[in-house]
């Protein structure tokens, strides 16, 4: 039932939360500095290349920003916590990639990556398996998806504080290769994206994709939810819990087996406010304000609050 999805993502994200408390050997600190010309490995001695930053940090390693930069293009395969919170680093016109294995855990926490729809291609793309964590970010201007998660294990993502702007196809893609995603998302800005805000797809794989949107809005684009799946392939839940849906064509958009439960919403001056199809389930808490759409619609269903 959907009382019973609702509760078992709630033990879902528990059990995430355990996950990234383990501990794991050390590696080195790196710094980075945008006239940095060192080994990378002391504050005196940093570099401005993200990539030297990461080699020297090695697995279990950290990297610091001391300034703000063009620090380069990443690519990440093994457990690592990048934190320029204060400094953001900027990777300019580059795709930069995060695949891990099972085991690992990689904290990205002060980004900003802008390809000013110069080049085609996608600016951050996560794969593999493991937790990520993206804190405090931005990602613009993309001729293709923004942010796009396709995991090929079992992959735990946390999203906090990020915003997401003009992409010609989705905001931020979630969904799976052959694997599994639980995404847990907190204040997610996502505006002027061509085809949806937030891409929720489980078409890719016959295990599950489940997300939860904390807050955040979706703007300005094609569509702020689209949540789809094929038949015989993963079933998809989404939650969203007090999420602005505003200037879309579609707020939100459930197509095949999934189910969207809404809480808290402002589903305000979209075109639509929300469409099923093809057994489609958008289900309300009761406590959301749906107006001011060209067409209001009505939830497919009701979730009881507990």
């Amino acid at each position: 039932t959907g009382v019973q999805r609702v509760l078992f993502r709630s033990a879902a994200a528990a059990l995430v939360t355990v996950a990234l408390a383990q501990p794991a050997t050390a590696g080195a600190r790196a710094y980075l500095k945008s006239n940095g010309t060192g080994d990378c490995l002391s504050e005196s001695t940093a570099c401005h290349s993200m990539t030297g930053a990461l080699n020297a940090a090695g697995a279990n390693g950290e990297v610091f920003c001391l300034d703000a930069g063009f620090y380069g293009a990443f690519s990440i395969n093994f457990s690592i916590t990048i934190n320029c919170e204060y400094e953001t680093f900027q990777s300019g016109l580059n795709f930069n990639t995060i695949s891990v294995a099972a085991t690992d855990t990689v904290i990205l926490n002060g980004f900003d990556i802008d390809t000013r729809k110069a080049v085609n291609g996608v600016p951050l793309t996560i794969t593999g398996a493991g937790a990520v964590i993206l804190r405090n970010g931005r990602i613009s201007n993309s001729l293709s998806n923004g942010l796009v998660v396709a995991p090929t294990g079992v992959l735990n993502l946390v999203m906090e504080n990020v915003f997401v702007s003009s992409a010609s196809v989705a905001g931020v893609y979630l969904g799976a290769n052959g694997g599994s995603l639980n995404a847990q998302l907190t204040d997610v800005r996502v505006e002027k994206a061509d085809g949806y805000a937030f891409g929720i797809d489980g078409s890719g794989s016959t295990v599950g994709v489940n997300v939860t949107i904390n807050g955040g809005a979706a703007t300005t684009s094609g569509n702020g939810i689209l949540a789809y799946t094929t038949p015989g392939k993963a079933p998809v839940i989404v939650t969203t819990i007090g999420t602005q849906f505003g200037g879309n064509q579609t707020g939100i958009n459930a197509n095949g087996a999934v189910q969207v439960n809404v809480s808290g919403a402002r589903i305000a001056g979209n075109g639509a406010a929300a469409v099923a199809v093809n057994g489609g389930q958008i289900l309300t808490f009761g406590d959301n304000i749906v107006a001011g759409n060209v067409a209001n619609g009505t939830f497919t269903g009701s979730v009881a609050k507990q």
